[in-house]
């Protein structure tokens, strides 16, 4: 206990000394908690501004010339090479610095290059050895391998260690090594992206000095079966003896919390990327060549500057001599180099240094584990399962990284899209996914390759928000800490679990011992239903997370007359993410309701502008005079904008490109004419914002999304979505229950919900059960449900934004954010023309539920 209240006050203290500096420094971040540094460091403001002084203060130029300011540059990027050496603990006499674009080049860099065999012995190519928990950028990598006939091996830790177990290893390069005809490549993550864990770099050696020439069979451990590790892509089990091994460290996930000595462990090659350790610049990293290996790389391609000598009309060149020379292909960008100074002096400046960032990080991530993994519901199960290999003990071992998922009282598992949502509501930026790491995600969640095959199947893909299938997580939340992360960041995201996450007694906060708690039951894959939580999910903009249901195998009783159903209220957004219009018959056509999100607005970078950027959209109201037509948009204390409803054709044909528009709105891409300058000035006047642009949307134009997605969002492609009264009141019934002065109204609640169609009559969420619905004389199927995200906290009459409508709605609905459906209109294009009406009566068909 002592020990961990030193821990406490350490952390105290130096978070305290932080709080100026993030206030000049990260003021960008208007009290937001960023805990995503693993994904990308945050820049400075002193190291953006000594960047721009640095650059006008001094010419730089192309360093391919001769002249002054080419010298310059060229100065510059040698001093930055050693910089870059000095950092990583060694120096030009052992290691080159290639400058890259990134850690992920560096990697294809060795994939292209390395001689997997002299080709003058006839013996076949050597062998890729990679460890299971890669990332995704190293598994690329074997495909070339494979291609070019090596063979492939995917190992675990545990074979690994049972390799390199009890044996003296020091580094065996030697110039034998470099004689062998025969040469092999081990790839190995410095630290897992995923979970944090630190790989021992004794490893190394181990290789160097032939560890992975073992020809015995390797064994599973208890924990990690054949089912959880993936299989080798070829070669399973071949080790070659006699071979010369490389080793390939891919050191981005490590370097930006932690030191590299370079001088005590030894690689062959080593990437990294700078924005993972100082933020800024993007697009520039580095691959270090050990001298004494860069006779395993060799060159095909050539480009300008790497050459000595090239004729045009015959195959003949000669490559330069220099590693960097040889390998840096075309001008490098020489101006992003020389910004990597200045991050550098942020690190060993303002920073502490990476020694003192690596001890304060890891201090921290042990804090919000040990308090994460204390949390537990009334009944004793565990809040969280943590996915780690350490206890978060020793520095060494562990990193500045939770990867982790939320459980229900029931043992259940929240969803991953649902933690960050929630997380959103406090300003909390964080990570969900498998972080492009299968590998690891695939371990730590023990899932089958098969599994993860029916997921894909069932409509999950990487990078999306399908992250429950049949009870099974499809990925984790991670958070990660860097220099600049303080006590309260860690202190604050606690706080949102347990206000969120947490069941607990009237009498506070529960803890437990969870040594003898068994909540990992192993997921079993069950048949998912179309009709299941994860077969279609929606965010609150339409967007589809997996394939839409097919339901034609699913039959459903015919319709039955219910009188008490009826269309109560009909709603359209001309402008997308603006203000409601309110109508009691609308005419329909083949995109949805006419005029239903025709327009949109668009920032200065060609960014589609929504309420979870900017929450004054809200105060944009619309109205329509079709007579004249004309769009009319008002704004609090500003004059009023008229916009033509219809498209000028002759100007659309005569106009610029930079009057036209092209963009994504959800993942879908769209097309549109800008409405004109005096348009653009009247929004950027009521926002706030300089440069925006009403774009109306093309009518002519057809949308493009992803394969196997729908999406919902500019100009519906006759797509509806439906709330009913009696869920309003439901909600506004559990709202009222709490003692939140600045609860909204029923009327304000509607509003938030943005629907198209308001259904009268019937029982709360019962439009959930429907297969699909008549309303008058049109029928609709139904797409399933709509998840919703922060936006429905924006008070649309104000712009005000407050959390507890999402997290009320939360506990309503037991964890999930679901409100409304979605609906497709089933008529053909010769009656888009007709209307719907406020009073046309509502026939539902409900979906059979089926037991397994």
């Amino acid at each position: 206990m002592e020990q961990l209240a030193g821990t406490v006050n350490m952390l105290r203290h130096h978070s305290d000394s932080l709080q100026a500096l993030r206030v000049l420094e990260f003021g960008r971040l208007q009290k937001g908690i960023y805990l995503d540094h693993a994904a990308a460091a945050l820049y400075t403001k002193s190291q953006i501004n000594a960047t721009h002084m640095d650059l006008l203060s001094n010419h730089y130029g192309n360093p391919h010339s001769r002249h002054s300011s080419s010298q310059l540059a060229t100065e510059m990027i040698e001093r930055t090479r050693l910089r870059v050496l000095k950092f990583f603990c060694t120096s030009s006499d052992d290691y080159s610095v290639v400058f890259t674009a990134g850690c992920t080049a560096a990697l294809k860099l060795v994939a292209d290059s390395f001689r997997w065999t002299d080709g003058t012995t006839g013996r076949a190519p050597g062998v890729f050895c990679y460890l299971n928990d890669s990332h995704t950028s190293v598994l690329g990598m074997r495909e070339v391998a494979a291609q070019r006939g090596a063979s492939v091996n995917c190992v675990s830790i545990s074979d690994v260690e049972r390799l390199t177990a009890d044996l003296q290893w020091r580094d065996g390069v030697s110039t034998l090594r470099h004689q062998r005809a025969c040469k092999s490549l081990f790839a190995m993550p410095a630290q897992c992206n995923f979970s944090g864990r630190k790989y021992p770099l004794s490893w190394v050696a181990a290789v160097h000095g032939g560890a992975l020439d073992d020809r015995r069979p390797m064994q599973q451990s208890e924990n990690e079966t054949q089912e959880t590790t993936a299989p080798p892509v070829a070669g399973s089990n071949t080790y070659v003896d006699g071979t010369a091994w490389y080793v390939l460290l891919d050191a981005s996930a490590l370097v930006g919390t932690a030191p590299l000595d370079l001088g005590e462990h030894r690689p062959d090659y080593v990437a990294v990327s700078f924005y993972k350790m100082f933020g800024y610049p993007t697009g520039v990293g580095a691959l270090l060549v050990r001298n004494d290996s860069q006779g395993a790389l060799a060159r095909t391609y050539f480009g300008g500057g790497t050459v000595q000598v090239s004729l045009a009309s015959e195959r003949y060149h000669t490559c330069r001599l220099g590693i960097s020379e040889r390998f840096e292909d075309g001008t490098i960008p020489f101006l992003e180099i020389a910004a990597l100074r200045h991050g550098f002096d942020v690190l060993e400046g303002m920073a502490g240094g990476i020694h003192h960032i690596s001890s304060y990080a890891f201090s921290l991530a042990r804090y919000v584990y040990e308090r994460l993994d204390a949390l537990c519901h009334h009944n004793g199960a565990p809040v969280a399962r943590i996915y780690c290999d350490t206890r978060y003990d020793n520095v060494a071992t562990q990193g500045a990284i939770l990867a982790f998922n939320i459980l229900k009282e029931t043992g259940e598992y929240e969803g991953y899209a649902e933690v960050e949502k929630m997380a959103s509501l406090y300003n909390i930026q964080l990570r969900t996914g498998c972080f492009c790491n299968p590998g690891a995600c695939q371990r730590h969640l023990g899932l089958t390759n098969e599994q993860v095959k029916q997921h894909f199947q069932a409509g999950h893909m990487c990078g999306d928000s399908v992250d429950v299938i049949s009870g099974c997580p499809t990925g984790a939340v991670r958070i990660s800490f860097g220099w600049m992360s303080t006590l309260e960041d860690g202190q604050r995201f606690l706080d949102m679990v347990r206000t969120c996450f947490v069941v607990a007694h009237s009498t506070g906060e529960m803890h437990c011992d969870k040594s003898g708690t068994n909540v990992d039951n192993p997921c079993v894959l069950r048949p998912v239903s179309p009709f299941s939580d994860s077969a279609v999910v929606a965010d609150c903009h339409g967007v589809m997370s997996a394939k839409t249901a097919d339901t034609s195998h699913i039959s459903a009783p015919d319709m039955q007359e219910n009188e008490s159903l009826r269309l109560s209220r009909i709603f359209l957004y001309p402008v997308k993410s603006c203000g409601s219009l309110e109508v009691h018959e609308w005419k329909l056509s083949e995109r949805g309701l006419l005029y239903d999100r025709q327009w949109m607005v668009v920032t200065d970078a060609g960014i589609v502008l929504t309420q979870k950027r900017e929450s004054r959209l809200c105060l944009i109201k619309p109205r329509l005079d079709l007579l004249a037509g004309v769009l009319w948009l008002t704004f609090p204390d500003t004059n009023p904008l008229s916009v033509p409803l219809a498209m000028d054709h002759d100007k659309q044909e005569q106009a610029t490109s930079a009057e036209r528009f092209t963009g994504t709105v959800c993942r879908a891409r769209v097309w549109g004419q800008d409405c004109g300058a005096e348009a653009g000035r009247w929004l950027s006047a009521c926002l706030n914002r300089p440069g925006c642009r009403l774009v109306a949307h093309d009518p002519g134009s057809k949308r493009t999304h992803d394969e196997g997605r729908t999406s919902l969002s500019l100009a519906n492609e006759a797509q509806y979505l439906i709330i009913s009264e009696s869920s309003i009141s439901h909600l506004f019934d559990s709202i009222a229950m709490t003692a939140d002065d600045a609860r909204p109204d029923p009327d304000d609640l509607m509003e938030r919900f943005r629907a198209n169609l308001v259904i009268a009559g019937g029982t709360p969420f019962e439009e959930e059960r429907w297969e699909s619905v008549q309303i008058g004389c049109h029928s609709f199927q139904s797409l399933g449900h709509c998840t919703r995200c922060a936006v429905i906290c924006t008070n649309q009459r104000t712009a005000e934004f407050g959390r507890q409508l999402l997290v009320t709605l939360r506990s309503l609905r037991a964890g999930k954010l679901n409100f409304g459906i979605y609906v497709r209109a089933s008529y053909s294009s010769s009656d888009a023309t007709s209307t719907l009406r406020v009073g046309d009566q509502v026939l539902p068909a409900y979906r059979l539920v089926v037991e397994a």
